[in-house]
């Protein structure tokens, strides 16, 4: 009878054990069948390798994912390996189209097309920024510090069949002294200030965005060289010339198309007071770091107040609560202006916008905050500094010199990696967490269901800080059963 008992007990064990790996195929098969469905757009198919596999169990759906997702790895130069593949495609699509999410202000693509004679996106690619989170999944050596300290832009390479309508086109100038053909209408910008005597500036043919497939994400070397001439930006370039689409530095943050994106005027000269690229350091700070106004406490920024100062936000807490953050990180962007290649006012003009820095030779920096309207601020040395309350409520105060500093300094931050984690994370498991700065009187209380998401989702970006690598932060997530069962 013993012995029978003890069979019994042996028989509904295995019955258990069978159960439980049961349970856990079905949960793997429910992985890779997200996966599958956010990553190639589409049901996986019953035949597909990889859904027989973890079917019979012989893989994870965690393991499965990541073979997914690898298939759309780039090569050195950044082509895409699997170019031919279908799913390769569709995933680095995917992934593309993920990673525009990430940047809070709408127009990082809008700003292009609210004006019908605006033809920037012609010549500049309006995902110019979000390519660097891409190229940092897919690319063999990246690290993802490289989001925000590469020192080039990233030119994407397209095919297929897509056919694109350029609003530019050649013509020839109204005037025509010589200039003979070419692709663009003249504005106040390239206009010849003695139509006499015209000397042209170059001749202006930028390489167009392509269109169709992504199938790479390399160096961009195809620099708009305008030099000096008779036409009123001639003071801006020297003989040598200027590249119009020059990147800045700080990877993301320097690109063409995240400045045109955040640079909120056209064509003034910051003063350090009312005219500053202040949207700039606004949207930085929420893109990059997950930091929304106020970014500091009163306790941060008594020497930032100034109750005698002519610039009426400089005197109040509340508003330097603010001003303090954004502005510190315009500061380094005093000298950007943005330029066109048309007159944008002028009905039946077309135009391209650059961001470009005019100022070769410049004068002492004048640090914030300052008294009064600076004319001068705009041709200083740049200076600045990154200038808030970060996750855990810590006072980051760190001097800047440029926008390449800037880059760094974000690098060297936990926020930027935490901050990135919480934007897979919300985009994988439609979760979202609060990394709101715990001592300010503003942030609302955080319940223990949202303290244990938060701290998952610190532990996940320490952890990609410490890698470096944006794929590992993608297993973490796919690792996770909030990814399988996100209302649990």
């Amino acid at each position: 009878m013993f012995i029978t008992g003890v069979k019994l007990v042996k028989f509904f064990f295995i019955i258990f054990l069978a159960q439980v790996a049961l349970a856990d195929v079905v949960t793997e098969k429910k992985r890779l069948h997200k996966c599958y469905a956010l990553f190639v757009r589409k049901p996986i198919p019953e035949n597909h390798p990889l859904w027989i596999s973890v079917s019979q169990g012989t893989k994870t759906g965690v393991t499965a994912c990541m073979e997914l997702i690898s298939k759309a790895n780039l090569d050195e130069s950044g082509m895409l390996i699997n170019s031919s593949d279908e799913e390769s495609k569709r995933i680095l699509r995917s992934f593309s189209d993920m990673s525009l999410t990430f940047f809070t202000n709408d127009n990082i693509t809008a700003l292009f097309t609210t004006d019908a004679n605006d033809n920037t996106s012609d010549v500049i690619d309006s995902m110019g920024a979000a390519h660097f989170f891409t190229r940092s999944i897919f690319h063999p050596t990246s690290n993802f510090s490289d989001v925000v300290s590469l020192d080039y832009a990233l030119l994407a390479k397209r095919s297929g069949t897509v056919e694109r309508r350029y609003s530019i086109t050649p013509k020839k100038y109204s005037h025509d002294k010589g200039y003979g053909n070419y692709l663009l209408s003249f504005w106040q910008g390239f206009f010849p200030t003695d139509l006499n005597n015209p000397v042209p500036p170059t001749n202006f043919n930028p390489l167009l965005v392509e269109t169709g497939e992504l199938i790479g994400l390399i160096k961009d070397e195809s620099p708009v060289i305008v030099g000096a001439g008779n036409h009123s930006l001639g003071p801006l370039f020297n003989s040598a010339g200027k590249n119009l689409k020059q990147h800045h530095g700080a990877g993301a943050i320097g690109t063409q198309a995240y400045l045109l994106s955040n640079i909120d005027t056209f064509h003034y000269l910051t003063d350090g007071a009312i005219e500053i690229h202040r949207t700039l350091g606004k949207n930085i700070l929420a893109d990059f770091l997950c930091r929304s106004a106020p970014y500091l406490r009163s306790s941060d920024i008594v020497s930032e107040i100034n109750p005698n100062s002519n610039i009426d936000f400089r005197k109040g807490f509340s508003c330097m609560g603010c001003h303090a953050g954004q502005d510190n990180i315009a500061a380094v962007t005093r000298n950007f202006i943005v330029i066109g290649t048309n007159n944008l006012w002028r009905e039946n003009r077309r135009g391209i916008r650059f961001v470009t820095d005019p100022i070769s030779s410049k004068l002492p920096t004048t640090p914030l905050p300052v008294q009064d309207k600076n004319p001068n601020f705009y041709k200083e040395s740049p200076s600045g500094k990154l200038f808030y309350r970060n996750y855990k409520g810590d006072l980051i105060n760190t001097p800047l010199s440029n926008l390449a500093s800037l880059g760094q300094a974000i690098a060297e931050t936990e926020d930027f990696y935490v901050c990135t984690a919480k934007k897979y994370y919300r985009a994988l498991t439609g979760i979202e967490v609060s990394l709101a700065d715990p001592g300010n009187i503003n942030s609302i209380e955080l319940t223990e269901e949202h303290l244990s998401q938060k701290q998952k989702v610190v532990e996940f970006g320490l952890r990609l800080k410490e890698t470096q690598k944006l794929k590992e932060l993608l297993r973490d997530i796919i690792s996770s059963n909030e990814f399988v069962y996100p209302s649990e």
